[in-house]
């Protein structure tokens, strides 16, 4: 599970223009909205730098979305199982759990790569 979850976050990001670990953890259902064209955009506000982005997700994006769906209560919950509201509540618990998963996830990715090759 460790391993799907560090594939998927490193290909979510590269799908989504290079959007980084930080952001990723943070983003809620809410981020997710439909575009005047019917299509699902990813929407947030950078948190190193308070930009805005609205990006249009592709395919493989939405399938990855898909996958973490299920666990989806409200639209105020994160997508990716990495922060936790009712565990994670002050920027310190934040910011700590995700630095824990940041190096787990980039462990997990050096597994994949040398089991690729």
């Amino acid at each position: 599970a460790r391993l799907l979850l560090a594939k998927h976050l490193f290909l979510f990001s590269y799908y989504c223009g290079g959007i980084n670990f930080i952001d990723i953890a943070a983003l809620r259902w809410k981020n997710i909205e439909t575009d005047l064209q019917g299509k699902p955009r990813l929407n947030y506000i950078r948190q190193k730098t308070g930009g805005r982005f609205s990006i249009r997700l592709i395919p493989p994006a939405i399938a990855i979305l898909e996958h973490y769906k299920a666990a989806q209560v409200s639209d105020d919950d994160n997508v990716f199982p990495i922060l936790h509201s009712a565990l994670h509540k002050t920027p310190t618990q934040r910011h700590n759990r995700s630095s824990k998963i940041m190096g787990q996830v980039n462990a997990d990715l050096k597994t994949i790569g040398h089991a690729l090759g």
